[in-house]
């Protein structure tokens, strides 16, 4: 029974973590590409413009910006990152946690992992150091997100692309 095996693979694929989207004949490709790509291009939008703001922040201290504009500029940096270690970051966590519920491991762990504890660590170094150079990392965290989120796009449009072809 040819239905009853891809019901059983969609099972399989979902145990995974992934939700499986059955192709019909009289879809077009292009229509699912841009339901799909939609919220990935806000996501990459959004990650990208932080990204080039915290380090254009960053860069001001690693040339030697000091005293309480250097300050300014830290807290500037943390404020910009947290809708990176929130929205931008968010398909990692989702699909780390997709990963555990259904006992499988993912690259998505370590990303989550990599972000979320190299936000902690910087932001208590923020809040928490006297020292004149903090050891803060906003502008790895946001450009890591921004360039691992701009691969996995073009990932997914080369599959969509690949689709096509498979017609």
């Amino acid at each position: 029974d040819v239905k009853g095996s891809f019901d059983r693979v969609a099972c399989e694929i979902s145990d995974l973590g992934f939700r499986p989207v059955p192709i019909q004949p009289e879809d077009d490709i292009n229509v699912l590409w841009q339901k799909e790509a939609r919220k990935d291009i806000v996501r990459l939008g959004v990650a990208g413009a932080i990204a080039g703001n915290v380090m254009m922040l960053a860069f001001a201290s690693y040339f030697g910006l000091d005293g309480s504009l250097q300050t300014y500029f830290e807290w500037t940096q943390w404020a910009l990152c947290l809708p990176v270690v929130t929205y931008v970051a968010w398909p990692f966590y989702k699909g780390f946690i997709e990963g555990l519920r259904s006992k499988s491991l993912s690259i998505d762990g370590p990303m989550a992992i990599a972000s979320s504890m190299g936000f902690l660590v910087s932001s208590y170094n923020l809040f928490f150091s006297n020292r004149l150079h903090k050891d803060i990392y906003f502008d790895s965290i946001s450009g890591f997100l921004f360039l691992i989120l701009a691969t996995r796009f073009i990932q997914k449009k080369t599959r969509f692309q690949y689709l096509k072809y498979l017609r």
